[in-house]
Parts: C-alpha cells; sequence; structure tokens
C-alpha cells in the first residue's frame, strides 16, 4: 500500500467525519506494512501533535507538501490537502510511466544501434567493450537526468524561475506548475476557503516565482468584500499565468464549480505535459539513432567518425583496425 492510498483513506475517514485516531485505524487494517506505519502516525499524534505535524515529522514530504499541509490545517482542509496530496504522487508516477511508455520502443533501439557498432570488432576479435561503454553509458546517464535529474532540479524556484524564461522548455514548467497551483486551490476551496485564500495557500506549492507572486497577489482575479465571489477582475501582468488557467478560475468562481473546473483543468495540463514530453524525447533519440548510424557507416568505409565518438566509428587496437582496412580493401 503506497504512501498515496495511505493519505486518500486518512482524508475520506477525515471527510466522513472520523477524527485522526480513527482514520489511522482504518489504515491499520489494511496490511502489516500500513498497520505498522498507522501505529507510528497514531504515536505521535496521541502526544499531542496535529495529523498535518505528524505526517510531516513521519515522512520524507517535499517542502510544498508540507507548507501545504501547514496551510491546510490553518483553513481546517487537512483532508481536502491530504487527497491534494496523494493525487499529485499518483500524478507524477502516470507521467514518469507515460514517458517511459511513449519512449521505450526508441531507446530499446537506441540501444541496439550501440551494440551493433560493435559487430566489427566481434567479428574481427577485437576489444568489444571500448566500441559500446560510452554509448551504454551516455545513455544511462541521458536517461538518469531526463528521469531523476530534471525533476529534482525543478524542486528549486531559482532553476524553474530560470527554465520558465526559456522560450521552449519555459511553457512546459510553467504548464506543470499552473498545475500544481490549480490543483493546490482547488483542495483549499474545497474545504470551504475562498478563491483568494485557496490560491495564497497554494502559492506555497509553486516554484515558479512569477507565479507564486502572482497568487499571493490573487493572480489580479480577486476582489473580496467578505464572500468569496469573484467581482470586476484587475488586470495580470502578461506571462504570469495562461489565459486557460484565468478562465477556470473566473468562470469556476462565478459558476460555483470552481474545484470541478480546476481539477479538469489539471487533468489537461498533466496530459498535455505528458504528451510534449514524449514527443520532444522521441525527436532527441530518432536524431541520436540516425547519428549514430552514420557514425556507424562513415567509421566503417573509413571516414570521420563525426562530432561525437558514442557508438559507431569507435577506434578499434591497432591489430583489428589493420585487419579491417585489409578487408575494405579487397571488398573494394
Amino acid at each position: 500500500m503506497r504512501l498515496a492510498d495511505r493519505l486518500e483513506v486518512v482524508a475520506d475517514a477525515l471527510a466522513a467525519g472520523a477524527g485522526p485516531a480513527e482514520a489511522l485505524a482504518l489504515v491499520q487494517s489494511a496490511g502489516p506494512e500500513a498497520a505498522r506505519w498507522a501505529a507510528k502516525m497514531s504515536g505521535v499524534v496521541g502526544a499531542g501533535v496535529s495529523l498535518a505535524s505528524a505526517l510531516a515529522q513521519a515522512e520524507k514530504l517535499r517542502p510544498t507538501e508540507v507548507a501545504l499541509l501547514r496551510a491546510a490545517e490553518r483553513h481546517g482542509a487537512v483532508g481536502p490537502a491530504l487527497r491534494w496530496m496523494a493525487g499529485r504522487r499518483r500524478a507524477r508516477r502516470a507521467r514518469v510511466a507515460g514517458v517511459a511508455q511513449g519512449t521505450f520502443v526508441l531507446v530499446a533501439m537506441l540501444v541496439l544501434t550501440i551494440l551493433a557498432s560493435a559487430l566489427p570488432a566481434l567479428v574481427l576479435g577485437g576489444a568489444v567493450g571500448p566500441a559500446v561503454a560510452p554509448g551504454l553509458a551516455g545513455t544511462g546517464v541521458g536517461l538518469a537526468a531526463v528521469f531523476v535529474g530534471v525533476p529534482l532540479a525543478l524542486r528549486r524556484p531559482r532553476v524553474a524561475g530560470a527554465l520558465a524564461a526559456v522560450p521552449a522548455v519555459g511553457h512546459l514548467v510553467r504548464l506543470q506548475a499552473e498545475a500544481e497551483l490549480a490543483a493546490a486551490t482547488a483542495a483549499i476551496v474545497e474545504a470551504g476557503g475562498t478563491l483568494r485564500e485557496g490560491l495564497a495557500a497554494a502559492a506555497e506549492v509553486v516554484v515558479v516565482p512569477a507565479l507564486a507572486a502572482g497568487a499571493r497577489e490573487g493572480l489580479g482575479l480577486v476582489a473580496t468584500d467578505g464572500g468569496s465571489r469573484a467581482r470586476r477582475p484587475r488586470p495580470v501582468k502578461a506571462g504570469v499565468a495562461s489565459e486557460a488557467l484565468l478562465l477556470a478560475l473566473v468562470v469556476g468562481e462565478r459558476a460555483g464549480e470552481l474545484p470541478a473546473r480546476l481539477r479538469a483543468y489539471v487533468a489537461g495540463a498533466e496530459a498535455r505535459v505528458t504528451a510534449r514530453l514524449v514527443v520532444a524525447l522521441r525527436a532527441v533519440l530518432l536524431v541520436l539513432i540516425v547519428w549514430l548510424s552514420l557514425e556507424g557507416l562513415l567509421g566503417a568505409s573509413g571516414g570521420s567518425a563525426g562530432l561525437f565518438d558514442l557508438g559507431g566509428g569507435l577506434p578499434l587496437d591497432p591489430g583489428t583496425q589493420r585487419e579491417l582496412e585489409q578487408l575494405m580493401k579487397e571488398i573494394q
């Protein structure tokens, strides 16, 4: 049972009117691992610590998750915040799975292309390792950067803010940040908070500084008079938030269905981010496959090995190289 599943069970129990102890007791019935987790949490909560604080102490939560939990606790919205945490964790896993599934075939082709560069050495008795090690290592480093390094780097506001200003990459960074903002706002509003309160709390989970600052100011949308409905939307600085997000906020607030509108926006934004990541990675992988294939042909014919010796065209040992050159002369 993953942490997201446990958090959702606790959130459902809290929504049904159960207390933290009762909610954790429900988790205990899910299995031995869940029972140990619930027992540990119950011990902390029983010592007078709030559920949100207990989670922050017992789990390795992201700083943004802790910040939203604190804000939700002030608004009495711990249950919706837990559901938000569960949803965001599932969304991140779904994106990784979607990108991996969408690029698996091309990654396999790239690995096979690199391995094929070792065929001359294998046939002529040369060293195979030097022919494939750089390419395989480069592929591994690249995959680690895409699936681990980039997500970790994007947790830092400075990195996210810098990348948000890059023309091609910035759109995806801003779109993902808007999805996080919309999901967190929906969690607070669903618990009875106003739109301004939801945006202020959600600003704690946004890593793009310009969008976070705009959220703290209400994105220029809300001029409250004690109620929660938006009136007289003020202009928002261009580029702070997309028109699609602003429309979801305004229309959802005025129609009285803001959480549903924001969840729909989040689902669409997540799908667009995943699809565009897959397209971008496929393009990069295709370029590498074609490049390495051409390098292999040029290397086998005695031509230049190209700019990057990642696969084909890698030098063989001197004895094997002489045999290969003699064989190519005989073929010609």
